[in-house]
């Protein structure tokens, strides 16, 4: 039985391949609020921690810029802040208690749960081990996937602690004003900073552009080591266009291997696995070479053993 809730959808035609279906579970503490963000549709589980006075600013900011489809909160949440969180959103604000945290609401019930589900000895290795609050928000999700969606479970298989501070911060008017995935009249898409830019070839190019103007850089390094492979790709029309060509039509992999994790994947999500598996090694083919340490770190990462294509 699947409960089906809009955080966690896997059915394709029922999702936007340009953008995330996150669900968000929001913990506040004193003296940090935690967040946990998981997208069952890509694997994807990220945690991070807010603090200071204006924690529940920041909160409400990150929730904003996440855009998610549905917000999980803990049972008793106080109702004044459920208020401000269904006004600064349109997802859905799910107020959650399973069995589990009803009987024992100790933080370290939550630890151990991650442990036991990461089946690691420590959270160490996934930069979070210090955290509070996020814990108990990431605990929040896995207790409410095992409720409605305990097949997707097995597609999470890493948690990755992230920091507020590593992008610019932009609240929501700023956002909004500046159009960068969102107009503010008529004109949809076309008419936003990311309808201007995206001209990627594939589903997991168009939500990574999205989250690339969402979350401006503040690193320098790292600003400098896109604008390397930015500009090496533009400066090499052949090169560029043999991986225009190569990327055409490669199906949505990140969401094609959530499904086949879940149980749920077709006999056509399986033949679009198989034809993306297979140009793996000719994307790369057509990265060896490029001088830019970014293009290289990619060509080496595109590897796919020919026993699982060929299966």
């Amino acid at each position: 039985t699947r409960v089906i809730t809009p955080g966690t959808v896997l059915e394709d035609n029922m999702l936007d391949s340009s953008a995330n279906n996150y669900l968000v579970a929001a913990v506040v503490g004193d003296p940090v609020a935690g967040i946990g963000v998981v997208d069952i549709s890509t694997g994807e589980f990220l945690t991070t921690e807010l603090d200071g006075e204006r924690r529940v600013d920041k909160l409400l900011d990150e929730i904003m810029r996440l855009e998610p489809a549905e917000i999980l909160v803990p049972e008793g949440m106080d109702e004044s802040l459920l208020d401000v969180i269904r006004a600064s959103c349109s997802g859905t604000v799910t107020s959650f208690a399973s069995r589990e945290t009803m009987q024992n609401r100790n933080r370290e019930t939550n630890r151990e749960l991650l442990l036991s589900h990461f089946q690691t000895q420590s959270l160490k290795g996934f930069g979070c081990d210090e955290f509070t609050t996020g814990l108990d928000a990431c605990a929040l999700v896995i207790r409410y996937l095992k409720q409605t969606q305990v097949n997707a479970l097995n597609h999470i298989r890493t948690l990755s602690a992230y920091s507020a501070r590593e992008f610019m911060a932009l609240d929501g008017p700023a956002r909004r004003h500046l159009e960068l995935t969102t107009a503010l009249g008529e004109g949809g898409k076309s008419r936003t900073l990311l309808g201007t830019l995206d001209r990627t070839q594939t589903p997991m190019g168009g939500r990574l552009m999205r989250r690339w103007l969402e979350e401006p850089l503040l690193d320098v390094g790292r600003i400098e080591r896109r604008h390397e492979a930015v500009e090496e790709l533009f400066g090499d029309l052949i090169r560029r266009g043999d991986l225009t060509e190569l990327l055409h039509g490669i199906g949505d992999m990140e969401r094609l291997v959530s499904r086949s994790a879940a149980g749920m994947a077709n006999g056509r999500d399986l033949v679009s696995l198989k034809s993306g598996l297979y140009r793996l090694p000719d994307i790369s083919k057509a990265l060896a070479g490029c001088k830019s340490p970014r293009l290289q770190e990619i060509s080496a990462k595109l590897t796919s053993p020919p026993a699982i294509a060929s299966h």
